[in-house]
């Protein structure tokens, strides 16, 4: 009896564990897996997923390893920006799972308006960005899946989230802020259109209002290729207000600091922050219109094979570290340099100060990779460098596919 009492009571405790573990963790696009939601605090999240395993700071954000259903967290200013699993149990909304055929998850998704691809060691980020996921490929299938905040209005088809364990004794959250307005009949994108002009990305468009008169703005959000925002910016129509029946334009003038390969134009009302009239997305495609800014990314850096050098001890070493790849660029090179002589028609001991030039032409550069080519120098008197000061120029610069 003692026994059968014993089994039972060890049946009853480890029950609820066993079914917990066996229990699929829910993949929401654009809200969380498993119970850690985009937007809560990392202590919340931590948790829930139990203390990470190592930690990694790489500008404002944070990444969080961890074991697991959930393989990591990334957080900005203490809160999750994004939540990753590796878990074969997580499936999303459409079941895609960690170890699902890519082929497989692509059909899936095939319907998403926007998608970018990004190499990876080991494999590719096929990212969703106005869906909010993204899966890393390795052969064919899906390695890991990640869920990020999305950039537009909420994917239909998505399961609501599990509510998030609280701590005893503490209330849940609650929700306090009003459901967003959908997009209104009223208004129409008819076009966008964008530009790179140097450092200043420039999205403009039309508009048409088929509603009353009102005087509305347009929010333009641009993304890099792995869709992290990079930019925001907004303008008012012109004219305005907008006539019913009338048709309005807008210019949005935005600098940016990294390769902009997406962007959305949302139409909202005069004094809202969320609401939405119309929204439109575009792909920038000119890749070429970049040169400015991977200009300012390429590292030129002068080095000597010898000390003090000659001549012929001069390279150059490029570094691009934009995230597009160059087909070519010129770079020039102009020294200062001094030297002693001690020859006929100049006095012993005499410095000797010139300028020496070289101009090459930069071989075809990955992203984050370098280069390295010599320098052959204009002709001088000096055989020999005392002292020597470089500055450099790229221009014509070719970005590659």
């Amino acid at each position: 009896m003692r026994k059968i009492i014993a089994a039972l009571i060890l049946a009853a405790v480890a029950t609820p564990a066993v079914l917990a573990a066996a229990t699929p963790c829910a993949i929401v696009e654009g809200t969380g897996i498993g119970g850690v939601r985009i937007g809560m605090s990392v202590q919340a999240a931590l948790a829930i997923t139990g203390p990470a395993t190592g930690q990694q700071a790489s500008g404002r954000e944070t990444a969080y390893a961890l074991r697991g259903l959930w393989s990591r967290v990334v957080a900005e200013s203490g809160l999750v920006t994004r939540v990753a699993t590796s878990a074969q149990e997580c499936r999303t909304s459409r079941g895609i799972a960690p170890g699902t055929a890519a082929d497989v998850m692509r059909a899936a998704y095939s319907a998403a308006s926007v998608s970018t691809i990004t190499s990876v060691p080991g494999g590719e980020l096929l990212s969703y960005p106005f869906v909010g996921i993204a899966f890393v490929v390795r052969g064919d299938r899906v390695g890991s899946v990640e869920v990020f905040r999305a950039d537009g209005p909420p994917q239909s088809g998505a399961r609501p989230l599990p509510p998030a364990p609280t701590p005893q004794g503490t209330a849940p959250p609650q929700s306090t802020a009003p459901a967003a307005p959908g997009p209104s009949d009223g208004w129409v994108i008819r076009s966008t259109a964008a530009q790179v002009q140097g450092d200043v990305l420039i999205v403009t468009g039309t508009i048409e209002n088929r509603g009353r008169a009102a005087s509305p703005y347009a929010e333009v959000k641009a993304f890099d290729a792995s869709g992290r925002q990079v930019a925001r910016g907004d303008a008012p129509l012109t004219p305005t207000p907008v006539s019913a029946g009338g048709v309005a334009t807008f210019e949005v003038r935005m600098t940016i600091d990294e390769v902009v390969r997406r962007y959305t134009v949302t139409l909202r009302p005069s004094r809202s922050l969320t609401a939405t009239l119309a929204e439109s997305s575009g792909e920038i495609k000119n890749m070429q219109q970049y040169s400015t800014l991977v200009a300012r990314r390429m590292r030129v850096a002068v080095e000597v094979a010898a000390s003090p050098p000659t001549p012929e001890d001069f390279s150059v070493l490029v570094t691009n570290t934009s995230s597009l790849p160059i087909a070519g660029a010129a770079v020039t090179v102009e020294l200062t340099v001094t030297c002693r002589l001690a020859q006929i028609n100049f006095p012993i001991g005499r410095q000797i100060s010139e300028q020496r030039s070289a101009s090459v032409t930069v071989p075809p550069i990955a992203a984050g990779a370098s280069s390295r080519a010599k320098l052959v120098l204009s002709s001088g008197v000096c055989p020999q460098f005392a002292t020597w000061s470089a500055t450099t120029r790229t221009g014509d610069v070719r970005i590659g596919e």
